[in-house]
């Protein structure tokens, strides 16, 4: 099967957008405000992008994973994932594999470490056949295309999280 080739410019432009709001929220912050827990049971920034940096490159690594032709619209379960993810009503337990690891960050280091995690999703996914399937732990037989829209509403997902968690530090 050749393989289908797959504009991801808009889905690229969505991620640059989220992660310029992700950095401006973060440079928002003071070193202390980062590492600050705003209330009970929630992670502090520094934790919020540490986690969605993890996310990334743990995708970033899935995309190159050898997959089977797709029997199916590479984009299937875009919605899916969309209705899952940007329900703000549901809380979610984060994998133990990407749970954040340290109590203390730096804002230089997070804001580089979340931008690369960009660029190495970009760079891999030109070089991968995004309408292959393959197996993943959290989400079954998925496409390498429908992990990138997890990428996206992830991204948007944390991107409202860690919004609330600056404006509340900011109060303080």
């Amino acid at each position: 099967m050749l393989q289908e080739k797959i504009n991801t410019s808009e889905l690229f432009a969505s991620f640059y957008d989220c992660t310029s709001a992700l950095v401006k929220a973060t440079a928002s912050l003071t070193g202390k405000q980062i590492n600050t827990i705003p209330f009970k049971d929630s992670w502090t920034a520094g934790q919020v992008m540490e986690h969605v940096t993890m996310s990334n490159t743990g995708i970033a690594k899935a995309l190159n994973i050898e997959g089977v032709p797709a029997e199916r619209k590479p984009d299937k379960r875009e919605q899916e994932l969309k209705d899952m993810f940007l329900d703000f009503t549901v809380k979610f337990t984060s994998p133990a594999f990407i749970l954040p690891t340290k109590d203390a960050y730096l804002k230089e280091n997070i804001i580089e470490d979340i931008e690369y995690s960009v660029e190495l999703l970009k760079e891999i996914s030109r070089n991968t056949d995004l309408s292959e399937c393959i197996k993943h732990a959290a989400f079954g037989e998925i496409t390498k295309l429908e992990l990138l829209y997890f990428v996206k509403f992830h991204m948007q997902r944390h991107l409202r999280q860690l919004k609330n968690i600056t404006e509340i530090l900011q109060q303080k």
